[in-house]
């Protein structure tokens, strides 16, 4: 989000921040008058309170409330208002290498003992939750052969985090044996196609797909295999696309 702010509307924003954590209580001018040296009047810091409600960073719980911070406010206050301890942070630095057991501990561990750490160190709540894969957005998608018989999807996000599913192909053609330079290059096909379609789409969205259509559109290419890969399991190709459905 981007909002460009006076200084005076900074200050004030910091300082409406700094006192809802302290108090959980909306905010009003009045507070911020006689707990910060802000240099203008009540009638002023209301009409800056106004302009960053307008914006998006504050907001009234009801009309004869004070004013609360929006998720938007927060985000502007940790970016843009606070300066970062360097002694602290090499606090927490240091006590994650020491107290914290990488190789052995297992992912869930070592996010409680992380969290646990950063609670101690800065003596506020610490919740640590997991990406929200639903609104990430599918940046690349690519099918591997890992062995005879089994397909690997990997997702890769627009955060750039990886997702990945193991196949089994059909019964079928495990026992035909099929050449794996041409499961391959169909696969390679596959991958083409997906992303051509399903790049730049939120996980989400996938659900809400019409996928008859999709699965239409992809006969074209399985035409192109049929007519130009010689001896080549087509029916491979047709196959992983409904297996994919599933995993995504």
């Amino acid at each position: 989000m981007q909002v460009h702010l006076t200084n005076r509307q900074q200050h004030i924003l910091w300082a409406t921040i700094r006192h809802y954590i302290a108090t959980a209580e909306p905010v009003g001018s009045k507070a911020l008058v006689e707990e910060y040296n802000l240099g203008v009047s009540s009638a002023t810091i209301r009409n800056v309170m106004g302009v960053l409600e307008k914006v998006g960073l504050l907001y009234q719980p009801h009309t004869s409330a004070g004013r609360v911070p929006s998720d938007s406010g927060y985000r502007i206050y940790v970016d843009q208002l606070i300066t970062p301890s360097e002694t602290l942070a090499r606090e927490v630095e240091l006590a994650l290498q020491k107290q914290l057991k990488w190789e052995d501990w297992s992912l869930e561990a070592l996010l409680q003992g992380a969290a646990h750490i950063l609670a101690t160190l800065s003596g506020c709540i610490t919740l640590i939750t997991m990406p929200q894969t639903a609104t990430a957005v599918l940046r690349h998608l690519q099918l591997v052969q890992v062995e005879t018989g089994r397909v690997m999807l990997i997702v890769v996000t627009d955060a750039y985090e990886t997702h990945s599913a193991l196949m089994d192909l059909p019964q079928a053609l495990e026992d035909t044996q099929p050449d794996a330079e041409l499961i391959d290059r169909e696969l390679q096909i596959v991958s083409n196609f997906l992303n051509t379609h399903l790049r730049g789409r939120s996980i989400a969205e996938l659900a809400n797909l019409k996928w008859s259509q999709l699965d239409q559109e992809f006969q074209v290419y399985s035409e192109f295999l049929k007519n130009h890969l010689l001896n080549s399991p087509v029916a491979l190709s047709h196959h992983l696309q409904h297996k994919l459905w599933f995993a995504v």
